[in-house]
């Protein structure tokens, strides 16, 4: 018991001289408020102007300003202003109380607001604030002086209707983009920046190709821009299909509320207008971009004539085929929406009657919008007709025998002559159908009047035909009569001869006889 006595003694006296300690510290290092602002006021004449009925007194106010002149507000009308106080920052107010400040004196000009000079402005600013943030009554009030309730009137019905607020708004839009050629350059946007606050902004492309730069609205380089400038973004064209990001940082002043604590007794505590800095950061943006290519290709003869129904595989780099195409009846063929890259073409079907050419061509899409054009050459399929003429009996060849050639329609296309081999070789004839026949023959032969037809069909055809002649046949000479030896009459026959002899004498005399008798009528 005794213990537990001198214990509470050595406690009590201990705390009394800590306690002594801690009123010697409060004498020597009096309270240091935080960024203390010391306010001031101005009087000037403002009674009779409003009348509170409830009070039961004019009010009556002073102008109050900050040390860097700005000019601060009273949020008690029935305790002193400040002046030569320190008072401490100690936060915002309601948006409210914002908007009183934003719609009235000095954000807005007397003019502006309805009055005849700054003294009206100011007052009617004053009372706005007391029926916002106190409990004065704005019907308990009378106002002697036109002007000033104008001017409560004109804030009070931008407090209600308004929503200007003191939180920091910034906003970048659209969020996405998509980039269009422009000369030289992809170009995206425009990105518009939303805010309620006024500085700079700066914008930063991520993993954006090299060169990448921004502009404004004039097509200006720049890295920083007004928070009321439009932005755009700019990178070579000459990249394949991607995307990247924008990251926006802005460097922002705001207006807010600022209410200044008093620790003086009797003294008002105020409020003010501050502009507070910030850097608010919107990373969301994206820039994407498709780089397209075209390939228009037109399929020839040698001889510059357009071909249809030419057959081409696209491929990648990757040897994928990407695209077949099919030259139509004016030989011509595209293929769109080609990557930026490297591709090859390869015919797989020649047009009819030309030789199928399976050299592939290269070619590189660089840039968006790019068109390919190229131009395919085919050659005509041709053959060989090989007419060797020969003799129908021994096959001997026979030279200087002619053959025509006739094409489908009939038309002749071609004669030659047999060699001394006996063969006539027709070179280079197109792809079609053909007839062709003896139109001379051999000297001493028949002519064969034979119509053959053949197709070339494949090039470096050879097609081989024989062609026999018969000689012309030698007419035999017919066998003179023997002429009989003279026998001896026998067996009483007649000397034929001799009769025949003596009927002709006596023919030629009877004639004779004829023509005197006829002479001698005459005469």
């Amino acid at each position: 018991m005794a213990g537990a006595v001198r214990h509470n003694k050595v406690f009590s006296v201990v705390f009394t001289i800590v306690s002594i300690f801690m009123l010697f510290l409060s004498m020597v290092f009096p309270h240091i408020k935080a960024s203390a602002e010391v306010l001031t006021h101005e009087k000037y004449n403002n009674k009779g102007w409003v009348f509170s009925k409830h009070l039961g007194f004019f009010i009556e106010t002073d102008i109050i300003r900050l040390s860097d002149g700005r000019i601060a507000y009273c949020l008690d009308e029935r305790l002193s202003s400040p002046n030569g106080h320190d008072l401490e920052p100690n936060g915002r107010l309601s948006d409210k109380a914002y908007r009183v400040m934003a719609y009235g004196y000095p954000e807005k000009t007397p003019e502006q607001l309805g009055a005849a000079n700054w003294q009206e402005a100011h007052f009617g600013t004053q009372i706005a604030l007391w029926v916002v943030n106190t409990n004065i009554n704005y019907e308990d009030l009378r106002f002697d002086n036109a002007n000033v309730k104008a001017v409560v009137d004109r804030i009070l019905n931008d407090v209600r209707t308004q929503e200007t607020t003191q939180d920091l708004y910034f906003e970048v839009s659209p969020t996405s983009n998509v980039a269009k050629v422009e000369g030289d350059f992809f170009k995206a946007g425009a990105f518009k920046v939303t805010t309620n606050a006024k500085g700079t902004y700066t914008p930063e492309a991520i993993n954006a190709p090299e060169g990448t730069y921004f502009a404004n609205a004039n097509g200006e380089k720049k890295t920083t821009f007004n928070n009321d400038e439009d932005f755009y973004v700019y990178f070579n064209k000459n990249v394949a299909s991607g995307s990247f990001n924008i990251k926006v940082t802005g460097d922002l002043f705001k207006t807010e509320t600022i209410w200044y604590k008093s620790y003086d007794e009797g003294i008002q505590n105020a409020m003010s207008l501050g502009v507070v800095k910030n850097t608010p950061v919107q990373d969301n943006l994206s820039v994407n971009w498709i780089s397209k290519g075209s390939l228009e290709l037109v399929k020839v003869n040698e001889n510059g004539q357009r071909l249809a129904g030419a057959k081409f595989d696209v491929k990648n780099a990757k040897g994928e085929t990407v695209a077949t195409i099919t030259t139509d009846e004016n030989g011509y063929a595209k293929v769109d929406n080609l990557n930026l890259g490297v591709y090859t073409i390869v015919e797989t079907e020649a047009p009819t009657g030309f030789v199928l050419d399976q050299k592939e061509i290269a070619f590189e899409v660089k840039e968006d919008g790019q068109v390919i054009k190229l131009e395919a050459t085919n050659k005509k399929i041709t053959g060989t007709l090989e007419i060797t003429k020969v003799d129908v009996v021994g096959s001997k060849p026979l030279p200087n025998a002619k053959f025509e050639i006739f094409d489908e329609n009939g038309n002749k296309v071609v004669e030659k002559v047999t060699d001394e081999n006996g063969k006539a070789i027709f070179e280079k004839l197109p792809f079609g159908k053909y007839t062709f026949k003896e139109t001379v023959a051999p000297d001493g032969y028949l002519i064969n009047e034979t119509v053959v037809p053949f197709e070339i069909k494949e090039n470096g055809e050879v097609i081989k035909h024989t062609v026999s002649d018969e000689r012309i046949p030698t007419p035999e000479k017919p066998e003179q009569p023997k002429p009989e030896k003279s026998l001896p009459q026998t067996g009483g026959q007649e000397d034929n001869t001799m009769k025949y002899a003596g009927l002709g004498a006596a023919a030629t005399a009877l004639i004779g006889l004829a023509y005197v008798v006829a002479r001698r009528k005459e005469i």
